[in-house]
């Protein structure tokens, strides 16, 4: 082999080493310079699908952007956590130089045909403000008319690593332990915890007819029959635990119960 044969190789050879075996993500603008027509459609899609759930009032944490609560990576990690829940890849990165200093975001992975697509979703707040949403989709249009994504969110520095988590646990206790229609019940989740940090949300279903996000919740049902009573418990990394238990309401009215009072203790 000659020696420019040989140096020719070898400088193929180098500029393949980033490419072989690195599945790493990489953020490509969501346009026809980086995908076929096919593959853009599917992802435009899967996009406006995310942005739903990103959107849902229901499922922010209300937790605030300062330094004496969460800092973006922890409601980078909030929002990654619910999203892994519905089934979505998720990694979170970050860059230096931001307002916050270190800056933590989202990528998404969006499984296309041949590849995955890694959409950058922004998951804080404006500073001193409260999250309520899981985030969004940071697009714009470029002057060419094509959608992207803004360019701070198309480099990263590093992958950040979250430790594992513990689930939390719910709990429901229920005062009186059988109810008559018109008589107030109290259900809390004061014996919820979690065991590897805390809880941020609670939602209650009480058999269909009241809903809530308190610790806490009263309610007279109008009705006799047995209710099904589900409460669902969120940690600070977006892991959902749900249990439930069922609820005898009998017909004939009673005062409410004296011991039905009593204070939440555990926010909301």
């Amino acid at each position: 082999m000659t020696k420019q044969l040989y140096l020719a190789v070898l400088i193929i050879g180098i500029l393949c080493l980033p490419v072989i075996g690195t599945d790493g993500p990489a953020v490509l603008p969501p346009n026809t310079s980086a995908y076929s027509a096919s593959e853009l459609a599917a992802l435009q899609a899967q996009m406006s699908y995310l942005q739903g759930i990103l959107s849902d009032y229901a499922l922010g944490s209300d937790r605030y952007f300062s330094s004496t609560e969460w800092m973006s990576q922890d409601f980078a990690a909030y929002t990654a956590g619910v999203l892994a829940s519905t089934g979505y890849t998720t990694r979170l990165v970050s860059q230096e130089g931001w307002s916050d200093g270190e800056h933590v975001w989202v990528l998404v992975g969006i499984p296309l045909p041949t590849r995955t697509a890694w959409v950058p979703v922004e998951a804080s707040p404006a500073l001193g403000k409260s999250q309520q949403t899981l985030g969004s989709i940071p697009e714009l249009v470029d002057g060419a008319g094509q959608m992207c994504f803004q360019d701070k969110y198309m480099t990263f520095a590093r992958e950040v690593a979250l430790p594992d988590n513990i689930p939390p646990v719910a709990s429901i206790r229920v005062v009186p332990t059988q109810g008559n229609v018109g008589q107030e019940v109290t259900f809390m989740a004061l014996a919820s915890y979690d065991p590897g940090g805390e809880i941020v949300s609670y939602n209650w279903d009480l058999g269909g007819v009241k809903t809530s996000t308190r610790c806490t919740v009263r309610y007279a049902f109008a009705q006799e029959g047995t209710y099904v009573i589900v409460l669902s418990v969120t940690d600070l990394q977006g892991k959902t635990v749900t249990t439930s238990t069922s609820y005898r309401v009998r017909e004939g009215r009673e005062p409410a119960s004296s011991s039905s009072g009593g204070g939440c203790g555990c926010g909301g």
